[in-house]
Formats: C-alpha cells, sequence, structure tokens
C-alpha cells in the first residue's frame, strides 16, 4: 500500500520551487482542472508502456477514503490532505508523463467521478500508452455504473477499476453516506487535497530511467529531500551559501547513519524514518505553533507542507533559513549530549526505558531539555528519571513487571558506568536495541535440567548436554542447601540427600535427569522460594537468553568470564553478579544464595543504593 500524508496546513495558493532539471510545488485536485500552460484545460496525463497497470484493492481504497473521511465534516477543516509526490514529465502535446503516481491519480479521478451525481465533468484525464480501452472504461465509471469486478475479469485494469469504485460505494453505504453527502464532500475534497507536484523538467535520464530510479530507491522522495529541495532552491541563500547548506546537510545525513548516535536518539530499529535527518525536521517541527502532530504513517510530509505553506514566497524563504538555523543548532545540541558520556547515559535511559503508552525518543525530550544550562539540565534529567523510578517499589519488583524491572536494571547499569569516572566505556544502545536484550534469571529452575537439543542448539556452548545437566543439578543443590540450612530433618532435607545421591550415581542422560526433575520438582521450587524476583535479574541480550536461560548460575558464570576474555560486551552489572562482586567476602561459586541477593539488591553498591544515590543527590552537587 503507498502510504498517505494528511492534515499539513498549506497556503491557498501554488508556489513553485525551481531547481535544476527539477521543480517542486503543491497543486490541489482542482489545481489540475485548470492547466495554465494548455489553455486553461483540465490536466491530461498519459501513463507509458513500461508501467503496469492500475492494481490498487480494496484495502488500499478504504484506507484513503478512512483518511478523507475528515472532509465530511466541514465545519472542522482547517488543514489540507497531502498525498505523496505525483512524478511527471512534460510532453510536447501538452499532456504530463506520469512516472510514479498513476495509482493515486487513477483512484482520485474515480473517486471525483463516483462522488459527482450530475456528472459535471471537467476533471483531469488519464491516457494509456498500450492500454487505449482502460482510458475508455475508466472514464465510463461512476456512481451509476453497473460495472462490477466480476464482469471485468477478463482485463486486469477494468476488474481493479471497477472494483475500486464498489469499494467506494460499499465504503459509503457502512458509513452513512448518501448521494447529497458525497456531493458536498465532492467541493471541499478538490480544494483541500494537495498533490506534492514533482516535476522533472529536463535532464539526460530517459523517462524509463527515471521510473526504475524510482522505484529502486535512487532518488528518495522523502520529506528531508523535498526540505532540502526548497533549501537549495532559495533565492535568499547565494551559491556559496547553498554549497555550503549541501555540505552541512550531507554532513548531518552522514553522521547519523552512525548507529551508535541514532540508537542513542531514537528507538528507529525498523526503519521508521527513511531518512534520518528527518528526525532533526521533526525535532524543530514540533517547537512550531500550529504545527500539525508527527504522524508518519498518514503525514510523512509534514516538515515540508508547513515549510512551503508558511505564506507568500518571501515569508517561505525567512521560514526556511530559520528552519534551518534552528536544525544546525538541535543537531549540534544532539551531538553535545552524545558526546558528553555522563549526558549520554541519562538521556540514553530516557530514550530507551520502555513504557506500556508508547515509545519513546527525543523528540519527546528535546523541548524540555534543550534551553536548560549545564548544570540545570543534570537537575532536569534527575527529576524526569525520578518520575519514572519509585525507589519503594524496586525490592518488590519482579519478572512479571516486565518493564519496571527492566527499566530499573538498565538505569542501575548506566549509573554504575557513569560512577566509573577514569573508565571509557559506554553502554551500546544500538546492541542493547538490536539484540533485543532482556530479563535473565541470576539461577533458574522453573525449566529443569536442559535438553540435548537445547544444548546443542547453541553453537558457542562450552560443555555437553550431560555436563550441563550436572552443573543444573550442582546449582540446585548450592541453593537448596543455602535455603534449608539449620534443618537436619524435614521435606528439605531430603531433597538436599535426594540431590547428592543423584549426583554421585554421575548418569546425566536426558530421560534420567528429566525423570528425576518431575518427581522433586514442586518440593525443591517451594523450598527454594520466588525466582521472579529482581535480586535474582539481570540484563542479557535475547540470544544469550535463549542459548543460556535454564543453565545454572556455575554454567553462566562460565560464560560470562570466557565472554569478557572475548571482549564480547556483556552489561557491567550483570558481569558484577556473575563475579559477585556484591557479595562481601564470597566463598561459594557454584550457586546464587540468599546472601548473594541481599548484597546485589540492599548491598553498598547494589541496586536500591546505587539508585538512591543518585536520585536523592543535592541538587547543587
Amino acid at each position: 500500500m503507498e502510504p498517505y500524508a494528511k492534515h499539513g496546513k498549506t497556503s491557498g495558493f501554488e508556489k513553485k520551487v525551481t531547481m535544476t532539471d527539477t521543480s517542486i510545488s503543491m497543486k490541489s485536485i482542482e489545481d489540475l482542472q485548470h492547466n495554465p500552460e494548455d489553455s486553461n484545460k483540465p490536466y491530461r496525463f498519459f501513463v507509458p508502456s513500461y508501467q503496469r497497470g492500475y492494481r490498487w484493492g480494496k484495502e488500499e481504497v478504504s484506507a484513503l477514503m478512512d483518511d478523507l473521511s475528515v472532509f465530511f465534516d466541514t465545519q472542522t477543516i482547517h488543514h489540507d490532505y497531502c498525498l505523496q509526490p505525483i512524478v511527471v514529465k512534460p510532453r510536447e502535446d501538452g499532456s504530463y508523463e506520469v512516472i510514479d503516481g498513476q495509482q493515486r491519480l487513477t483512484t482520485l479521478l474515480l473517486l471525483m467521478q463516483y462522488s459527482d451525481p450530475f456528472k459535471s465533468g471537467g476533471n483531469y484525464s488519464i491516457a494509456y500508452a498500450t492500454r487505449p480501452d482502460s482510458r475508455e472504461f475508466l472514464h465510463s465509471l461512476n456512481a451509476d455504473s453497473p460495472a462490477t469486478p466480476e464482469h471485468a475479469e477478463d482485463n486486469p485494469d477494468f476488474h481493479h477499476m471497477a472494483l475500486a469504485l464498489e469499494t467506494m460505494r460499499n465504503w459509503a453505504r457502512e458509513h452513512g453516506k448518501d448521494r447529497p453527502d458525497m456531493f458536498n464532500f465532492l467541493s471541499v475534497f478538490r480544494r483541500r487535497t494537495k498533490v506534492i507536484w514533482y516535476e522533472i523538467t529536463s535532464g539526460k535520464d530517459e523517462s524509463i530511467d527515471l521510473f526504475r530510479k524510482i522505484n529502486v530507491g535512487k532518488i528518495p522522495l522523502t520529506n528531508a529531500e523535498l526540505v532540502k529541495g526548497l533549501l537549495l532552491s532559495d533565492d535568499g541563500f547565494d551559491a556559496n551559501e547553498k554549497r555550503a547548506v549541501a555540505n552541512e546537510w550531507d554532513r548531518m545525513e552522514h553522521r547519523l547513519q552512525d548507529d551508535a548516535l541514532w540508537c542513542f536518539l531514537t528507538n528507529d530499529i525498523e526503519g521508521e524514518y527513511q531518512t534520518r535527518i528527518d528526525l532533526i525536521l521533526d525535532i524543530w517541527l514540533k517547537a512550531q505553533d500550529d504545527a500539525p502532530a508527527i504522524d508518519h504513517t498518514h503525514n510523512r510530509y509534514a516538515v515540508f507542507n508547513h515549510v512551503y505553506g508558511g505564506g507568500h514566497d518571501n515569508g517561505c524563504q525567512t521560514l526556511l533559513r530559520d528552519m534551518w538555523r534552528s536544525c544546525k543548532e538541535i543537531f549540534a545540541n544532539l551531538e553535545y549530549w552524545f558526546e558528553n558520556r555522563e549526558l549520554y547515559h541519562l538521556i540514553g535511559y530516557l530514550v530507551a526505558r520502555r513504557k506500556t503508552d508508547k515509545k519513546t525518543d527525543v523528540l519527546d525530550l528535546y523541548a524540555q531539555l534543550s534551553n536548560c544550562d549545564k548544570s540545570e539540565l543534570r537537575g532536569r534529567l534527575r527529576t524526569l528519571i525520578g518520575k519514572d523510578i519509585d525507589l519503594e517499589q524496586i525490592p518488590d519488583l519482579t519478572y512479571n513487571d516486565s518493564d519496571k524491572t527492566r527499566n530499573a536494571l538498565l538505569l542501575f547499569n548506566l549509573l554504575t558506568l557513569n560512577a566509573s569516572t577514569g573508565a571509557l566505556m559506554r553502554f551500546p544502545f544500538d546492541r542493547y536495541k538490536r539484540e533485543r536484550w532482556d530479563l535473565e534469571h541470576v539461577h533458574a529452575t522453573a525449566g529443569g535440567p536442559p535438553t540435548d537439543k537445547e544444548v546443542n542448539g547453541n553453537g558457542s556452548r562450552i560443555t555437553s548436554p550431560s555436563e550441563s545437566r550436572r552443573m543444573f543439578f550442582e546449582g540446585v543443590l548450592g541453593l537448596l542447601s543455602n535455603a534449608t540450612r539449620g534443618e537436619e530433618s524435614g521435606d528439605g532435607a531430603n531433597e538436599v540427600d535426594a540431590i547428592r545421591e543423584f549426583l554421585d550415581r554421575k548418569d546425566f542422560s536426558e530421560k534420567t535427569c528429566d525423570d528425576f526433575w518431575t518427581r522433586r520438582q514442586t518440593l525443591i521450587e517451594n523450598k527454594l522460594g520466588d525466582q521472579d524476583s529482581i535480586d535474582n535479574m539481570v540484563l542479557l541480550s535475547s540470544k544469550l537468553n535463549r542459548g543460556y536461560g535454564k543453565a545454572s548460575f556455575i554454567e553462566k558464570r562460565r560464560w560470562i568470564i570466557d565472554a569478557d576474555r572475548d571482549t564480547t560486551f556483556v552489561p557491567p552489572c550483570t558481569k558484577n553478579v556473575f563475579l559477585k562482586y556484591y557479595t562481601d567476602n564470597p566463598n561459594d561459586f557454584t550457586f546464587w544464595s540468599h546472601e548473594d541477593r541481599e548484597g546485589y539488591l540492599d548491598g553498598p553498591h547494589g541496586i536500591i543504593a546505587t539508585l538512591k544515590s543518585y536520585l536523592e543527590e543535592e541538587e547543587t552537587k
């Protein structure tokens, strides 16, 4: 489906911005009824033979109708609806060759014909190089047309055009829109629906080459590219200034391609931003009065619309220059925050934290932070982070409180790094987000001893399946012995004896271990207590979670040491847990004991003390 962009505020006249071989302007559907270059007749479009026919289906047409439905309430219309660019090239006969946008133009024409009960005409026309019958069929369709998709099965173009018409008819019926409603809608639709007119005025490329480049992404008609076109065509800049703008623009975009910087600023790892400098433009737009909401699904060209519709030509030039100056200031601030190790970790936390209501990125934070001086900035960050972390809740957090527990452990790691003033290590937010780091048990028994398949499925393991199961039971023995200390008889003591006897047999085949665990799991886990509390949780990548999630403490510890030796990044607090850094005078590294948990949670360098030290720090410190 081709995405739409709506509700961008534009002016009521057309400005034309000319660049080398290209011009950009905004045209309403009403504008397309009068071509000043063709005796003021309606525009004529020509679809060349290298393009496929019309192929929009129910989903695309319904999505367009849903977006346009706002125009049925004419009392609340304050913004225009802006579609993706239409890329065209003028022909000698006064018509325009459609290089990109045939599907949109065809659907809009069908919608106008369907909405006009008087068949008043005056619409633009579309001709097809190799499908002349399609032109006649298209222009014959209207609200009274008997054509249905079934009647047009033999011709794919006819079928999809009739399907689009039927979808419009069904949509109007389902939404209670009768003929007068559709006609009233038509007049507003023609005035307020705009297309970004991207005209190839000259150049060496043949149309088919341009079509190919657009469809493989070589001509990125993104919001950023259109804004850049406005900047480089601005008569307020001389040639040297335009070169400087182009160089600085390219430097910003190149810098933002660094995933370390990008993942510090945003959680966009799926490519929502086609051009990363769009983030800078969005930050600028959000600070403007009367700006539309940032919505990359439905309002992809919001910045272009806002600047282009900023007033008369001189007003547009002034707004462009002010925008560019602001964008450079925004980028300089973001770079400073990134380069400052302390700010990098604190702001990075606010961006990366998990929130149940929405995703966060620097777009939401910039206005709150950009006007602070250095001391104010640190105080503001502490306030924002303090709203996110409730110290009184920390001891009660569990695996089931996944977002809160993950946030607390992430902040614990980041504050630990900031406290290491002599170190240069920076937390890799790019890996944290791309590798989907998550909560991992320090020692887990819930899944039982690992199976052969689980062990062999992890090519990086350093132990055999039997050895992994032996270490699992040694870890359980340590935990259970610790939990039942002082008991000379009873269920706990009996289970300790049973595990010792099982280990002495030295038979750690999958079936033997599974049978033993199935008989005794409930009693053992009842004695061990809660294993999902925060004092038995660390951060680890999802890949390692899958490979080591059911391993014992001692096996995970061996892996942590091996990974650290190989310079694989392990979160500092995760590494500290398996080295028992938080435990005073540790004497047993085979299991994760009650004392180890207490040191990790409540010790002088543990979770609560570290978070409390930062959140309750004096503002003047």
